[in-house]
């Protein structure tokens, strides 16, 4: 889940996650953190957030929130890298922009923002504009 190499656990800053779902990319995450407190994810479904935080992850921090609040969620924390794993495609020009500047406001300078994508997606028109508002 997180761009880049994450170097030894003790300077390891926290990573996010938003769109945490059943937690399969959130497991692979925790395999390579030092510590389960570094993790803090996002997610908006209700019954996925029940899910996660009463039987897959009740030790980690994940709210249950949208990730066009994580700034407000997070209270002024930052994070060293954030992961997407959001539905962009199907997400609307506005809340996409919303949600971009969100990442920028919660990651510390050089952090990274990494985005998985389904293989179908990357060509339709919104996940053009998100590589557009990206770069």
């Amino acid at each position: 889940m997180v761009g880049g190499p994450l170097g030894p656990p003790e300077q390891q800053s926290s990573r996010g996650g938003t769109g945490v779902g059943a937690g399969s990319v959130t497991e692979h995450l925790l395999a390579r953190l030092g510590h389960a407190a570094q993790y803090v994810g996002f997610e908006v479904n209700r019954e996925l957030h029940r899910y996660l935080k009463e039987d897959r992850y009740p030790h980690l921090e994940i709210h249950h929130a949208s990730a066009d609040t994580l700034a407000k969620t997070l209270y002024g924390r930052r994070v060293g890298a954030a992961v997407s794993t959001l539905p962009w495609s199907l997400i609307a020009r506005d809340t996409r922009h919303d949600i971009l500047g969100q990442v920028q406001k919660i990651l510390e300078p050089g952090g990274t923002f990494s985005v998985f994508l389904r293989m179908h997606c990357p060509w339709t028109p919104p996940m053009r504009e998100l590589w557009d508002q990206l770069t």
